[in-house]
């Protein structure tokens, strides 16, 4: 008997189907489904007393017109779009935008020469906007053959941004480009993200692969971001890791083991760095304080209390709060427009993580995979801990919220990391999935 893949009128058969789909990377997933069942067919026949050439012919007929069969593959593979991702990053930002308005109208009634917010954060998400749009359509798969040279240059960054970058409040953590000031740790965090992405599925590693893995990709990060100073991107970067090594089914006592071995940093880093330990314990005595280390905690929530349920309208001038555009951006944005508002923003914001690790569970392949468990925990840790500091759970650390608070790098790297999501949720029906049972549903 001739190999049903041989067979002309079985190819020309095939081949008519894939004409339909435009998506090629399944073109070879969908002509293996097409003579599994064409085999069936024939075999019926066969056995009914059939020639081979007239089961052949039967099983044709029987698959059904392949016109059809093709439209109906291209529906279920055609690229996807992550609408209610895309439209709750858009309220954000338009949220954030409203409030640079906002914050720039009080600005000038205090006369504190901090203005032009609004212009700049325009300039910022129509930035972001334009580099989501091209890695929206972009192949992230394409990334992945880089991802080792992406990790290195994000390691290169984090250890030469002590000697080149500008010195702020005693961190060197910013770079200057023309009229522009980069944030360098954000940026080493995006390509570190992306290398992490690459490496192994973490149920293939055993415990001497799992210890040099982690050495490199987990400890040393980390001791780059806190001799920086940087220790809220060393949590970031943490949980990224972590998210990235349970996506990809890391063995249980591995991670423990890898929490111990931070768990033993954190605590070495503590004993070596006085800064760190006035921090921590300024956070955990600051109700003891309220007019000293205690100010921000209590001037935030004073500002919530203020707010009752309606605000005190636009650009209400609140002179206790500091850094209402960035740290005290959500306070202030509760004062002005209520606990109803503020509710509405603070759901907005986890309605968008939780898009986020919905579109993590679509990814098809590892790359993908880990690319988007590690974005969506870089938003969460963000977005919780902006939420936590305000009411007094987590120290301020000019953490920002997403697409909301006004920033540079920040926004635009918020919307880099978007395109990321939207490009592996565009792909998730284009990339074959070995067993789809989606010929089968188009044949029936």
């Amino acid at each position: 008997m001739m190999q049903i893949t041989d067979h002309p009128k079985v190819r020309q058969f095939a081949a008519a189907v894939c004409e339909q789909v435009r998506a090629r990377e399944v073109h070879e997933e969908i002509k293996r489904e097409l003579y599994a069942h064409i085999e069936d067919h024939m075999e019926a026949a066969m056995a009914s007393g059939a020639s081979e050439e007239e089961a052949v012919q039967k099983a044709i007929v029987a698959m059904g017109d392949p016109v059809g069969i093709g439209q109906g593959m291209h529906a279920a593979h055609r690229p996807r779009t992550e609408w209610g991702l895309l439209i709750l990053v858009l309220l954000l930002a338009g949220t954030g935008i409203f409030m640079m308005f906002n914050v720039d109208t009080v600005y000038k009634k205090l006369e504190n020469g901090m203005n032009g917010l609004l212009d700049k954060q325009l300039f910022f998400a129509g930035t972001g906007i334009a580099i989501m749009a091209v890695f929206w359509f972009f192949d992230y798969r394409k990334l992945r053959r880089w991802s080792e040279l992406f990790f290195a240059a994000g390691l290169v960054l984090l250890a030469i941004s002590p000697l080149v970058a500008i010195k702020v409040n005693g961190i060197s953590a910013w770079i200057g480009i023309a009229s522009l000031v980069i944030y360098v740790p954000r940026m080493a965090i995006i390509l570190l993200i992306i290398g992490l992405s690459g490496m192994r599925p973490a149920y293939q590693l055993g415990w001497k692969e799992i210890a040099l893995q982690f050495t490199f990709r987990g400890l040393l990060p980390v001791i780059l971001f806190m001799q920086m100073g940087v220790y809220t991107e060393g949590v970031i970067y943490m949980a990224a890791l972590v998210a990235v090594l349970v996506r990809m089914r890391i063995r249980w006592t591995q991670l423990v083991g890898i929490l111990m071995a931070w768990i033993g940093l954190l605590l070495v880093t503590l004993y070596s760095s006085e800064r760190l330990r006035d921090r921590l314990l300024s956070f955990m005595y600051a109700k003891d304080d309220p007019l000293g280390d205690g100010y921000y905690y209590t001037s935030t929530l004073k500002a919530i209390q203020d707010g009752d349920w309606w605000g005190n309208g636009f650009s209400a001038v609140n002179d206790w709060l500091s850094y209402i555009h960035t740290d005290t951006l959500l306070p202030y944005f509760i004062y002005c427009f209520g606990w109803v508002a503020g509710g509405g923003l603070i759901a907005m914001a986890v309605s968008f993580f939780y898009r986020t690790i919905k579109v993590s569970k679509k990814a098809r392949e590892p790359f993908g995979q880990g690319l988007t468990a590690a974005i969506a925990a870089l938003f969460m840790v963000q977005i919780s801990w902006s939420v936590l500091m305000i009411i007094g759970l987590a120290p301020f650390t000019g953490v920002r919220l997403p697409f909301v608070s006004f920033g540079g790098t920040n926004t635009v790297t918020d919307f880099l990391l978007l395109g990321l999501l939207l490009s592996v949720y565009r792909r998730k029906d284009i990339i074959p999935r070995g067993s789809s049972s989606t010929a089968r549903q188009a044949t029936r």
